[in-house]
């Protein structure tokens, strides 16, 4: 078994697979609806304005959602992050979604779906015209950045996080739950590491 590492940015696709099985889903969910809906209505998609218009749209949606103070708002603002993300990366001439999309873009993507009210509060705070999520990204910037445990589902710290040596994507919060993952994780770590 391979010795953790602490936590580096560098991430690829695959640290999706490090979210819950629902956010994960969530993910999955409105990735195949943007890519359906990308090669249904190319027209559409390949408009620059239009595009921009959609991603206003949700991010007024996601900030109401956040602003709302329910928690499933939250996670629902999250999976709409990801819409917009899609929507800012969409490469009209590949006619796909995050073609060439960077580590960092993509960490962040997962830290995201992982539920960091900070990270979600950050991507927001950015996008919005307004200064309506100000207060709450300023009392969020105080509190650490968190990250599941691949394992036991367990949200931690990201700096108390270490992530798999070999493929640098499932993150643990101890050697034990690592050992623990190992016989579920071993055959993607093995497929993850032969992709670099």
């Amino acid at each position: 078994m391979r010795q953790p590492q602490r936590r580096t940015t560098s991430t690829r696709w695959s640290g999706m697979m490090t979210c819950s099985s629902l956010n994960f889903t969530v993910w999955c969910y409105s990735h195949t609806f943007l890519s359906h809906s990308a090669l249904c209505y190319p027209g559409v998609w390949s408009d620059r304005t239009n595009r921009e218009l959609a991603k206003a749209r949700l991010v007024s949606n996601g900030t109401h959602l956040l602003l709302s103070g329910v928690d499933s708002g939250k996670q629902i603002a999250g999976a709409v992050a990801v819409a917009i993300q899609e929507l800012e990366s969409f490469d009209p001439s590949e006619g796909k979604c995050f073609s060439g999309s960077s580590a960092k873009d993509l960490l962040k993507i997962v830290d995201i779906l992982e539920g960091c009210e900070r990270s979600v509060l950050q991507f927001y705070s950015k996008r919005i015209p307004c200064s309506c999520l100000e207060n709450k990204y300023a009392a969020a910037k105080s509190k650490p950045k968190v990250g599941v445990c691949f394992h036991c589902k367990q949200r931690k710290e990201r700096c108390k996080l270490m992530v798999c040596a070999r493929c640098k994507s499932a993150q643990y919060c101890s050697q034990k739950c690592q050992a623990a993952a190992w016989p579920s994780h071993k055959d993607e770590c093995k497929s993850l590491s032969a992709e670099r």
